[in-house]
């Protein structure tokens, strides 16, 4: 079976939208680290607002695994050089958590497939002008990019695949998901726009151009 490094965003949308069954349907494993863990389980399972939630987490049982010393040691430097990539008059602009490059490094001892609906680190891997111009538009400053740490992170995690929950749930509808549904379509549209609600990085066009694409084939 093939395993799934998630992080937190994920899974707490498609337990929210009651999705979480697309894993088993897909035979993957949910991997996390011990911080994911405490951030959609151990925490909300306290709380009467979100313990039926943490409750659907608890039924997917994801498996918990913590980094190793030199595991560790990887996330920590490539924290520091995902921070120093991308900088303006004030200095390195902080971009990422340790929880996230965390689940970036455990992914590397699987099959590198990484679940996050954040998209700064996928931004750093695939597109890293474009997100030079969002922080830039956010900041309302000119943002410049550390050439040589942006190629050492690319060197560590280039080759990464980062899919987010709308991603996963779309490729589960290629394989029959939906197929029980008389208007299977429709019934990704709105599942996708569940996950949008639901908190999932994702714009309506882009969901209503994933929806016209699945239906074409």
């Amino acid at each position: 079976m093939e395993r799934i490094v998630s992080d937190s965003g994920p899974l707490i949308s498609l337990s929210t939208v009651c999705l979480l069954d697309v894993f088993s349907f897909l035979k993957k494993e949910v991997v996390v680290t011990p911080s994911v863990y405490e951030e959609v389980y151990s925490y909300p399972i306290r709380k009467r607002r979100y313990m039926w939630s943490a409750l659907r987490i608890e039924r997917l049982n994801p498996r918990v695994d913590s980094l190793s010393a030199s595991e560790r040691s990887l996330s920590e430097e490539l924290l520091h050089l995902i921070n120093n990539i991308f900088y303006s008059h004030r200095g390195p602009l902080t971009i990422v958590q340790p929880a996230e490059v965390d689940s970036a490094v455990l992914s590397l001892r699987y099959d590198k497939l990484l679940l996050m609906d954040e998209r700064t680190l996928r931004l750093v891997i695939e597109d890293p002008e474009q997100l030079r111009n969002r922080l830039s538009r956010k900041i309302h400053a000119w943002v410049k990019i550390n050439r040589k740490a942006l190629d050492e992170v690319k060197g560590i995690i280039g080759d990464l695949f980062v899919v987010r929950s709308v991603d996963i749930v779309s490729y589960a509808y290629e394989k029959g998901y939906f197929d029980a549904f008389p208007r299977k379509d429709i019934a990704l549209k709105a599942a996708l726009f569940a996950l949008k609600y639901g908190g999932s990085a994702v714009g309506e066009e882009e969901i209503e151009e994933y929806v016209r694409e699945k239906s074409r084939r």
